[in-house]
């Protein structure tokens, strides 16, 4: 009974996460599928062929974002790239040069829409991706979405605290 209520609450968890995408001062929790992705990166004539992740964010046209990601595990590289609403890469770092966490700052966005991060790396696992737009004011849909995914996250923490206390 105890792991179906944590697997209930992780799985209500990774479906709101899904659908709202990244937002502004929130860390999102990803990991790097097993299947290698390419993308054609900014400022290269290239493909960049590598494993990755997209995540969706709303940005509004004419402001300035960045971005940190952070990867686990030894020596890993990481690279973060920018796609715009129409899915041109408009922004990137280096590839393959940062080991453990990279930084994308973007002086202003071209057009109010859903911008696509991608997250590069040079080994599957766990990274974290968080975005920062100065002055950015979540608005209710995206506060009701953060109530519910935090309250799925709580109720899995109780349901491991009973589960705990009924071992004793």
């Amino acid at each position: 009974m105890f792991r179906t209520a944590c697997i209930c609450a992780l799985l209500a968890l990774s479906a709101v996460r899904a659908d709202e995408g990244l937002v502004s001062g929130e860390p999102y929790k990803g990991e790097m599928p097993k299947e290698k992705v390419s993308h054609q990166w900014f400022g290269f004539v290239d493909n960049y062929t590598d494993f990755g992740a997209e995540v969706p964010i709303k940005l509004t046209g004419g402001k300035k974002v960045s971005f940190v990601a952070t990867v686990i595990g030894t020596n890993r590289k990481v690279s973060i790239g920018l796609l715009d609403p129409s899915g041109k890469m408009i922004a990137a770092t280096a590839r393959r040069t940062a080991v453990k966490s990279v930084t994308l700052t973007v002086p202003e966005v071209n057009a109010t829409g859903t911008y696509t991060v991608v997250v590069m790396s040079d080994a599957i696992g766990d990274f974290t991706l968080t975005a920062t737009v100065p002055g950015a004011k979540p608005d209710l849909a995206a506060l009701e979405a953060k109530r519910k995914r935090l309250q799925a996250e709580l109720d899995a923490v109780n349901a491991e605290i009973e589960a705990l206390k009924k071992k004793k």
